[in-house]
């Protein structure tokens, strides 16, 4: 996404197809939310309950232990641009991992790891590579585990 007002549309497009499930373009309700996430690539990889605890924190208009069970457009775009930005962080992560690891295993190996870096225009010579899996690799069992990839993400942007 090129800019922030980009990035606002599509959350507003994503908005009103769930708010159009059952007709009402105002406001959306737990189900509609969680079932509109699950389909929206960014988050599909998120758990039925971290929807749900994204959807609640955001459904409580401000007022501790009280809940509306809706949202409109515009605590849906909070959610997702202000007060959730770690759970928007983590839903790319988790997407992220998982085009790496193309067998679905849980774990990227070596070979997921190169094959796709170099589909992306990445050379490496093999000691290069080595020296990139062994940052990656913390634990050194070979594979690259859903949170050591996040640390080696957060090592890269600092």
């Amino acid at each position: 996404m090129s800019s922030p007002g980009r990035y606002i549309e599509e959350i507003k497009k994503v908005f009103r197809q769930m708010a159009s499930l059952q007709g009402d373009a105002g406001t959306v309700s737990c189900f509609e939310f969680v079932k509109g996430m699950q389909a929206t690539e960014q988050f599909q990889h998120c758990s039925v309950d971290e929807l749900k605890e994204m959807f609640f924190d955001v459904a409580a208009d401000g007022v501790v232990g009280e809940q509306d069970y809706m949202i409109t457009e515009e605590e849906f775009i909070n959610a997702l641009t202000l007060k959730h930005p770690k759970s928007v962080q983590q839903a790319e992560l988790k997407a992220a991992f998982k085009e790496f690891d193309t067998d679905g295993s849980g774990v990227i190996t070596a070979g997921e790891l190169r094959t796709k870096l170099e589909e992306q225009g990445w050379k490496f010579n093999d000691e290069q590579f080595e020296r990139l899996t062994k940052q990656a690799d913390v634990n050194g069992d070979g594979n690259i585990s859903f949170e050591e990839f996040v640390n080696a993400f957060k090592q890269d942007r600092e």
